[in-house]
């Protein structure tokens, strides 16, 4: 059994809520699953009413998480997945596919940040230049001018970046997850002071679609950090558009292959 005594029951009912969002139950479906009430179980998520050791289990069990996940020292970070479904109109048919993949962001990061107190690490704060796009700016030759910028910062040269992943997460400072997402999303960022600067990528996709999407996340810290509240979160769809065409948006797509291969060798897809 799980131990309670020094857990703040207003922390662990703040992630059971997440977790149960996460996993599309219901709180009548949660409450049944225990044998008690539904009201008895908003207290729980409130914090109000402590769980005892056998609820969490049985709700972690339900919600596929495991007892630590529920119980982990500290208090919870912030949720992900309200920004994240905010900021992807997912059709109703793609809810529970959604739904799996920001909670399995969510897991990730903060198992990172875990793995980091344990370790004793320190993360520091990455610089990232802040990249001003105008609206009447030639976006194609200003993503290729600015890539050619973070390659000199870099100290990358010319040749294609074929170990990307390495060199943002070595010398930039982001925190790079490739895991199993659905086949219309290629991949989503996220920046919260608790777990700093997040990208999931589709391990799904080629690895060279995988790169493409990575330096496409990359221009989103980019391109967005003056205009930064302390938490913000977006997704890119791989074939539905989820942000128009603006120009950062036009931007970033362009900036995608010639930060990853130098000038125009890389179809932009």
């Amino acid at each position: 059994m799980p131990a309670t005594d020094h857990t703040d029951p207003a922390a662990v009912g703040q992630r059971l809520a997440e977790f149960r969002k996460g996993r599309g139950v219901t709180q009548q479906d949660a409450a049944n699953h225990l044998g008690c009430s539904r009201p008895t179980l908003i207290a729980v998520e409130k914090g109000t009413r402590a769980p005892k050791p056998e609820e969490i289990v049985k709700l972690a069990a339900l919600y596929g998480r495991s007892v630590h996940e529920v119980v982990r020292p500290g208090a919870p970070t912030v949720a992900l997945r309200p920004r994240l479904r905010a900021a992807l109109d997912a059709s109703p048919e793609d809810d529970g596919e959604l739904d799996a993949a920001i909670a399995e962001f969510q897991r990730l990061a903060e198992d990172y940040c875990e793995l980091e107190r344990l370790a004793g690490v320190t993360g520091s704060e990455p610089y990232l230049p802040a990249i001003e796009v105008h609206p009447r700016v030639d976006v194609v030759e200003f993503a290729e001018d600015v890539a050619a910028r973070e390659r000199s910062r870099l100290h990358l040269g010319d040749q294609p970046l074929l170990n990307l992943r390495q060199v943002l997460e070595n010398d930039v400072g982001l925190r790079v997850f490739v895991s199993s997402l659905p086949s219309w999303l290629a991949g989503m960022y996220a920046y919260v002071a608790d777990l700093g600067y997040c990208v999931q990528i589709n391990r799904k996709q080629p690895a060279e679609r995988q790169r493409f999407t990575l330096a496409h996340e990359y221009g989103h810290f980019l391109t967005s950090r003056r205009s930064w509240s302390p938490s913000d979160t977006s997704t890119w769809r791989s074939k539905r558009s989820a942000r128009g065409s603006s120009a950062k948006g036009s931007w970033r797509s362009s900036c995608a292959p010639t930060g990853s291969t130098p000038g125009r060798s890389w179809p932009r897809a």
